[in-house]
């Protein structure tokens, strides 16, 4: 029996569109499988062979009980991705790691004071080619909290301090001119191998506010040149040794942008609950089952 861990989706308005695909392509492969809400209390993880973390969208409000979660969950059968990695990727200060190992990254600052704040601004002003700036959590999902501002507008200071009211570390990163013209592109792996791509479209206005009014974004298909696949691959050879140490992941996201050079950065680095986009890739669906097969 498979357990697919998600949550109580009503409070997201389009749900997890990748979900019914998963659950077809389950049946298909002869696999059982049980969509479970992670923060209930009667689950008898043990009960189940594996633990497919997909749509826990809301952990980002409770990451600390989320990480207990996970380590409870992992004492009792296998959880994928594992419980180590879910703890690294659900702090976007990862980023830094990865920027030290070579992987190219959106330059990025962290603030957790009014004194950091005062240098990431002034890095963002510096680098900023669009003369604009991002700022997010580093714990978040579903861009909440996040919003792209003028490297002059003090509501960029404002949203940090409803970052900081909320107990979490701000990010700043320049916004890239590339995102609006071209978004960002998501290139999926599975089992540690290339499954597909897409192209998902800006979400971030230029007033701090997200475009369309909604966490939707727009998603097509895409067919990643041999530099962008290289790009992605190279992110995930520089992860730290022990991610992978037993063995490849179940799946992993990364999203790639464009600097103002032509270079390809990572903006970030999705190994929890990212969305896979199978209504836009619907085959791939079939080799996340087979991923999961071959863990039972």
């Amino acid at each position: 029996m498979i357990g697919i861990v998600t949550t109580d989706l009503s409070a997201f308005p389009f749900g997890d569109e990748d979900l019914p695909h998963l659950f077809e392509a389950l049946d298909a492969a002869g696999l059982e499988a049980r969509a479970l809400h992670w923060r209930d209390d009667d689950i008898d993880w043990g009960a189940y062979d594996l633990a497919v973390l997909r749509s826990p969208w809301d952990y980002p409000f409770q990451v600390e009980d989320f990480l207990a979660w996970t380590r409870r969950v992992a004492g009792v059968t296998t959880l994928a991705n594992p419980a180590p990695v879910v703890a690294w990727n659900s702090d976007k200060r990862y980023l830094a790691e990865l920027a030290a190992n070579g992987v190219a990254t959106v330059p990025t600052r962290y603030a957790t004071n009014p004194a950091e704040l005062g240098t990431a601004l002034v890095a963002a002003r510096a680098g900023s080619p669009s003369g604009e700036l991002v700022v997010k959590p580093s714990v978040s999902a579903g861009s909440d909290l996040t919003g792209r501002f003028g490297v002059d507008d003090p509501a960029a200071s404002v949203l940090v301090e409803r970052i900081w009211a909320a107990g979490k570390v701000a990010m700043v990163q320049p916004y890239l001119p590339s995102v609006g013209r071209r978004g960002e592109l998501a290139v999926m792996h599975i089992d540690g191998v290339y499954s597909h791509a897409v192209r998902k479209g800006p979400i971030l206005d230029s007033d701090g506010r997200l475009l369309g009014g909604s966490y939707r974004e727009d998603i097509e298909a895409a067919v990643p040149s041999e530099r962008e696949r290289a790009a992605a691959d190279d992110v995930l050879a520089r992860l730290p040794g022990w991610v992978t140490e037993a063995g490849p992941l179940l799946y992993a996201r990364i999203d790639l942008v464009e600097a103002d050079d032509g270079s390809l950065a990572l903006l970030e680095l999705e190994l929890i609950e990212p969305s896979l986009f199978f209504p836009a890739v619907p085959a791939a669906a079939g080799r996340l089952a087979a991923a999961i097969a071959s863990r039972v």
